[in-house]
């Protein structure tokens, strides 16, 4: 039995975003440290505690540790305990953090609209509620799956 045109289709465009090489838009850091460096900003001077960074990135919690760890020691970001409450850390950006989020957000904004030229917005706006639907779908399909199924997709 072979694959459907559609079918084909679809891993086709998977298989070429993952190989995009988003990296070469911040050479300074992983893309998850970006993502990571971008929402501390994004929460301000009061910081984010850690348990909110692990649900806004959808990361395993030992993952965003290790990812704030090689971060906090290369000067990008601080990780404080809460004086009122010694079971949670904040998490903000330094000087350093900021400047490198500020040169990556350039770069990506630069990148964002030269990828846009030609493309119209509501043809942008359609094709991104499909694929967020394609990607809902296809998560909640493989949460579905048998356990015997899933043996090597996690």
């Amino acid at each position: 039995m072979n694959l459907t045109e559609q079918e084909v289709a679809v891993f086709r465009a998977i298989s070429r975003l993952r190989k995009v090489p988003v990296s070469r838009l911040h050479p300074q850091l992983t893309q998850g440290e970006w993502m990571l460096l971008n929402e501390v900003h994004c929460h301000g001077p009061k910081g984010v505690t850690v348990a909110a960074l692990v649900k806004a990135l959808e990361a395993p919690s030992p993952a965003v540790s290790r990812l704030m760890r090689g971060m906090e020691a290369n000067g990008l970001i601080r990780r404080e305990i809460l004086p009122e409450d010694r079971r949670r850390v904040v998490v903000t950006v330094t000087p350093k953090g900021e400047e490198i989020n500020r040169i990556g957000t350039e770069r990506f904004h630069r990148f964002f609209r030269e990828l846009m030229e030609g493309i119209p917005p509501e043809e942008f706006e359609r094709m991104m509620v499909t694929w967020n639907q394609m990607m809902d779908r296809m998560e909640y399909l493989l949460q579905q799956m048998p356990a015997e199924m899933r043996e090597g997709t996690e």
